[in-house]
């Protein structure tokens, strides 16, 4: 098996749904003859074949809504990547087969309104192809498949108020008397047939399908950490965990099962729980391996930590996350309901996420055997080739824990949360994609995340705010982020023929915006949900501006950040006509902005044209955007800082743009001041990763929190590129009262390197790496040294300005 590739058949330009353009639509799709088309279904689809010689081959595979997909019993792929039905996912995997006899196996599901709301469907089908003398044995119509139907096998349940369940499935139970029995196979019903050329002149329904652009997601069967409790007697929603159960003698047993030590043995008619604590946060697949106890049921709870109050209060009070009696589960079920049989491998068929796992038994007449308890991990492939390095450990004790959220985030999609939603949201995907952008080369998943959006236009020319998604939705701010992430994706990457593919899209999102703007330019009212960040005092207009007081200057200027953006895009296109038109339609907006909203004797900017609303955000963007008279900058700055009353930008999603603003007045080093709150969250609430918003908190990992990481490396370390595709590098070291500074970047030719000291008598001295053929400027106080590629020495007297000096301590 290799990388996922993929082959065409025809010019790579012919239109999707058309015409063939890849191997895999010469092929079927197949269903099982008894089982509708938007009907609840899982079924196994099996072709036996048998070769003479070794034979190479590349097969293409998919299927709605997901699949599992085994060659002779070794699992080669999950999927498909989540998509739309306009560009369906498809992977491609090449496989050396020796002679001999083997078996091509796929379980699909099509579980319609119990899968999770990011997921997709057209109707259920699978589809598989195969490359050169294996293509008779192996497509989907040509060869010997055959399906049986284990939709029997499953069951769903939704409890009302668990908001886990409604949005990333619900909870599901196998039934192993029936998963583990005999079946019948029949042959399969076709349900779409190949491609044809005579389908030139129009397009048919069904799946447009497009190679995956990404690698396989992590598949490792874990089973970290410990057993902490046993509770006789179980555990659920309204029942507290006793202190009792976190020193019950029985622990160790299952101490030694989780570690592979031997096994449980549950007596019969017992119910019982015990919690186990992973030591980290992880996403996966429920496992377990079971023997005896027929009707006998064991439950897997996934939960990011225990509740305070019971679940029909329908609190999100958590308290410290690793302290557990006394306090109540919830989230996603897995159940496994055993027949009696051997050693029964029982595999959940959608992942889950958190800290906990209750694992529950309830035993009937025999008493069951637990052989194994884990879980398979799942996520997309991210890890760190960066690395920061400085004199304060408190600093750098921020970084894992950031790198770990944006892991628990990133799979098939960047999604906000992986407990709750999992779902690709705009405002949050920025952040992410810059993340990753500091963090690693590898940008498949931020370009992925990119294209989405664009595939998502709709309501005259929005993106949809959360994509791939199951409905409609609008969160009016999110197209201007999408527009900023386009921009960003073309300065971090150098991909300019993808850029140039979404100038549409861009241009599309803000004519849609031109056209909400009334005679003064500003947008008043916006459509859908205009969410600007989960300000306490904001709750009651759901974290957005009070529309009812006038235009809003925090998203006017926000419309203003992504008019410029656009513009650079244009200029980067050869566009100059383009970029000015933006350009001048932001210095408009801005104009008006600062005529009815600039207050300046407090030297700020007010949130509405009343003058009677205050916040952080309106002087952030107010900076960000040049809506601050010039020569005021400094002074707005200081009263965004020190004027008491302002909403304030939250840390975990909003403070990324305070950060910016820092950033472009050469104040960087401030950035510091704010680390302390990242060391707080694993300190004072036993975090891992950082959670969604101020307690108490829904989500407790949320990557839109893990900004620090980029902001270590582009503002103080001071990492950035200044020119499209990074040809040319800007560094403007900030470090405040760091003495030590080393950074490792990606760039698009290779590596940006850094190790500069700044003692305290003052100056800048160490070195500095660019790759091949990139060239640019390190800027230090009043001097500016040219880079060139290579390694060059640096020594510079004097300081970059005259801040006070500060540290994360």
């Amino acid at each position: 098996m290799t990388k996922r590739e993929s082959v065409l058949v025809a010019k790579p330009e012919c239109e999707a749904n058309l015409r063939p353009r890849y191997v895999i639509e010469h092929a079927v799709w197949l269903w099982h003859p008894e089982r509708a088309a938007q009907e609840f279904a899982v079924l196994r689809f099996v072709n036996a074949f048998t070769l003479d010689t070794e034979t190479q081959t590349r097969i293409h595979v998919s299927a709605d809504q997901r699949y599992e997909l085994r060659l002779d019993g070794e699992l080669i792929s999950r999927g498909p990547d989540r998509c739309d039905v306009e560009h369906w996912s498809f992977a491609s995997y090449a496989l050396t087969l020796p002679p001999g006899e083997h078996r091509l196996e796929a379980t699909v599901w099509w579980i319609g309104s119990h899968a999770p709301a990011a997921q997709m469907s057209h109707r259920g089908g699978f589809i598989l192809a195969a490359e050169g003398v294996l293509a008779p044995v192996l497509d989907t119509g040509r060869g010997n498949w055959r399906v049986a139907d284990l939709s029997t096998a499953w069951s769903f349940e939704n409890r009302p108020g668990e908001l886990p369940a409604r949005l990333v499935g619900d909870h599901q139970t196998i039934h192993g008397e029936k998963w583990f029995a005999p079946v019948v196979w029949v042959q399969p019903q076709v349900v779409l047939g190949p491609l044809e050329r005579a389908e030139w002149y129009g397009v048919r329904p069904g799946w447009a399908l497009r190679p995956s652009p990404l690698p396989e997601q992590v598949a490792v069967t874990r089973r970290p950490g410990r057993i902490v409790a046993l509770i006789p007697g179980g555990l659920d929603g309204e029942t507290p965990l006793p202190v009792e159960g976190l020193r019950h003698s029985g622990i160790a047993e299952w101490q030694a099962m989780l570690e592979g030590r031997g096994a449980v043995q549950v007596p019969p008619r017992t119910t019982l729980s015990v919690l186990w604590e992973l030591g980290d946060y992880y996403c996966g697949y429920s496992q377990a391996v079971l023997t005896g106890g027929a009707g006998s049921e064991l439950s897997m709870t996934w939960a990011e930590a225990l509740f305070e109050r019971p679940l029909s209060q329908a609190s999100k009070h958590k308290g410290r996350r690793r302290e557990h009696a006394g306090k109540y589960i919830r989230g996603p079920r897995d159940s496994f309901r055993n027949d009696g049989g051997q050693k029964r491998a029982y595999t959940a068929c959608w992942w889950r996420a958190g800290c906990l796992v209750l694992v529950t038994v309830r035993t009937e007449a025999e008493p069951l055997t637990i052989n194994a308890l884990s879980f398979r991990e799942t996520r997309y492939p991210l890890e760190a080739e960066s690395a920061f390095v400085c004199d304060d450990a408190q600093v750098e004790r921020i970084l894992p824990f950031c790198l770990r959220g944006l892991q628990m985030c990133a799979h098939e999609t960047f999604m906000d949360c992986p407990h709750y939603e999992q779902t690709l949201y705009g405002g949050d995907t920025r952040l992410h994609n810059l993340i990753n952008y500091v963090l690693s080369a590898d940008a498949r998943l931020a370009r992925r995340c990119i294209e989405l959006f664009d595939w998502s236009r709709r309501f005259f020319g929005f993106t949809n705010s959360s994509y791939p998604y199951a409905h409609a939705q609008l969160i009016s701010s999110f197209p201007l982020y999408w527009v900023m992430m386009v921009r960003d994706y073309a300065w971090w990457r150098d991909d300019p023929e993808f850029v140039r593919a979404r100038l549409p899209g861009v241009r599309a999102n803000l004519d849609a915006f031109a056209a909400l703007c009334g005679p003064d330019s500003l947008a008043d009212n916006a459509p859908g949900w205009a969410f600007i960040d989960t300000v306490p005092e904001w709750i009651g207009t759901l974290y957005s501006p009070d529309s009812t007081r006038g235009p809003s200057s925090t998203f006017n200027l926000l419309h203003v950040l992504a008019l410029l953006a656009a513009a650079d895009l244009e200029d980067a296109a050869e566009e100059p006509e383009l970029a000015a038109r933006c350009r001048r339609r932001a210095n408009i907006i801005v104009q008006a902005i600062a005529a009815r909203c600039w207050d300046a004797g407090r030297n700020l900017m007010a949130d509405h044209p009343g003058h009677d609303v205050w916040s952080q955000h309106a002087q952030i963007m107010a900076l960000l955007t040049g809506a601050v008279p010039a020569g005021r900058e400094a002074a707005c700055l200081d009263a965004l800082r020190q004027t008491p009353g302002l909403a304030q930008a939250q840390p975990m999603y909003w403070m990324f743009y305070l950060f910016e603003a820092y950033h472009r007045l050469g104040r960087g080093e401030l950035v510091l001041d704010h680390l302390p709150h990242w060391n707080g969250l694993m300190d004072d609430l036993g975090l891992h990763t950082p959670y969604e918003m101020f307690e108490p908190s829904r989500s407790d990992c949320h990557a839109w929190g893990s900004h620090p990481l980029f902001h270590l490396h582009a503002t103080v370390a001071g990492i950035r590129p200044a020119a499209p595709g990074f040809r040319r590098v800007r560094i403007a070291p900030a470090p405040g009262g760091l003495r030590r500074i080393t950074s490792k970047m990606p760039h698009p030719q290779g590596f940006i390197g850094l190790d500069l000291a700044f003692p305290e008598t003052g100056g800048c001295r160490g070195e500095v790496i660019l790759p091949d053929e990139s060239t640019g400027e390190l800027i230090w106080g009043t001097e500016t040294v040219p880079l060139r590629p290579g390694k060059q020495g640096i020594d510079l007297d004097g300081r970059a300005s005259a801040p006070a000096e500060r540290s994360c301590r």
